[in-house]
């Protein structure tokens, strides 16, 4: 048996159980020369394992304890350091991690590209100010291209509202099939909607999240503190609350710097969650069918924003969105690759097996976002590695939720599959 061993890596190959080597780049166990970005394993007798990334040229190496008696018995506690030296040998070679999946995420708005600004709406230092605190004024930011929304969507944006005393009317997240340039009325309408005297200048085939701090009684808002999610479908928009599909006054004051996130979950009909400050518990869930309401698969995301008699600045200062290919209303549990019910080591082997088949026909994967143990949106070594830390690591590291017990995805944007899961 070969094993590789770092200590005294620079030895010449033998076969002698815990003689555990690595063969230098240039060489392999027979003499051949190995390409100049490959390095070569060799794990069993006879056998060569290749991977083909580039090597490292800054890696130290140090001695490690071995992981097996010089008789060549394994214990209990030999497999116990066995795994965990597999854990750190294996993070250390893959140290790079896949970034989490997402369509963007705009951290600040020192770069616009991908956004289209209308009327009044300006760039603002990090920031855009969809309105500053300015009568009369109307404004909206769009993305360029309609986004695929018939899968679901989570996005999380921070809004602020500036004023310096009272204030007025309100901004809106805003989804829409009325065009990159489309703007409603200002004042009550908020930027989406139009006058009750001329409704059809609001936003056609919209839906709107309004998060409104000024009481317009002739619109029927029930406070001057709400959220309200409104549509008409294909005619254009209204933030009358006659046309809402449901609203809450239970927030904390709208003035300020809030973040808020929007989740859509389709279904017959989907679910759209409003969540103000906890992330986590939405504060409004409506029944909706997204695409019939902006009557399309896709549509333009953004937000609009309105002043009046009085005025406030409305900015937007931090945008992520994140698309679903999946169904996000499968449960899961995390970890539990193979489908066996439980989250053992035999689930990070079937993960690898996948990866690396013997026979280049990887086994099929039940639940894909069972095996995607960083929940990142892919699956790759990284995923192996992290189900291993849960198992073996000194320190506990839970895998992200659902670990444990079955339950949903709280991060729905990739492309993993699960119909089903044995147990859930």
């Amino acid at each position: 048996m070969i094993f590789w061993h770092p200590e005294n890596h620079d030895r010449t190959m033998t076969d002698q159980p815990g003689e555990m080597q690595r063969l230098l780049p240039g060489e392999d166990r027979h003499g051949a020369a190995p390409t100049p970005h490959s390095s070569t394993l060799c794990v069993a007798e006879g056998c060569q394992l290749r991977y083909t990334r580039p090597l490292a040229t800054n890696v130290v190496y140090q001695k490690q304890p071995r992981v097996f008696a010089r008789d060549g018995t394994l214990k209990g506690s030999d497999m116990l350091r066995m795994m965990q030296w597999i854990v750190g040998a294996v993070a250390l070679f893959f140290a790079t991690a896949s970034p989490v999946h997402a369509d963007f995420d705009y951290t600040d708005f020192s770069s616009l590209a991908g956004l289209t600004l209308v009327q009044d709406a300006s760039p603002s230092g990090p920031f855009v100010n969809l309105t500053s605190q300015v009568l009369s004024q109307k404004g909206a930011l769009w993305t360029d291209t309609p986004q695929p929304i018939s899968a679901g969507f989570d996005t999380t944006f921070t809004i602020e509202h500036a004023l310096a005393s009272g204030g007025a009317d309100g901004s809106a997240f805003v989804i829409q099939n009325g065009g990159a340039t489309a703007l409603g009325n200002h004042a009550a309408a908020l930027g989406y909607g139009g006058f009750l005297t001329t409704p059809n200048e609001g936003i056609p085939s919209s839906v709107a999240i309004e998060f409104d701090d000024f009481s317009n009684t002739n619109f029927n808002d029930p406070s001057s503190n709400h959220l309200s999610v409104q549509t008409r479908g294909a005619l254009p928009n209204s933030s009358d609350h006659q046309f809402s599909l449901g609203s809450t006054s239970a927030i904390a004051p709208i003035a300020g710097v809030h973040t808020a996130r929007v989740v859509y979950l389709p279904g017959s009909p989907g679910t759209l969650n409003v969540y103000f400050d906890d992330l986590v518990t939405p504060v409004l869930s409506v029944a909706i069918d997204l695409v019939a309401e902006v009557s399309g698969t896709s549509a333009y995301l953004g937000f609009t924003a309105s002043t009046g008699g009085e005025a406030e600045a409305h900015r937007v200062r931090a945008w992520s969105l994140t698309l679903s290919g999946g169904n996000p209303t499968v449960q899961f549990r995390r970890g539990d690759c193979n489908d066996d019910a439980s989250a053992n080591i035999a689930d990070a082997i079937f993960l690898l097996s996948v990866l690396f088949p013997a026979q280049g026909n990887p086994p099929p994967v039940p639940c894909q976002d069972s095996c995607d143990g960083n929940d990142d949106g892919n699956l790759n070594i990284a995923d192996a590695i992290a189900i291993l830390n849960s198992l073996f690591s000194p320190i506990p590291a839970p895998l992200p939720p659902p670990f444990g017990a079955c339950g949903n995805d709280p991060s729905i944007g990739d492309t993993l599959i699960c119909p089903a899961q044995n147990g859930c």
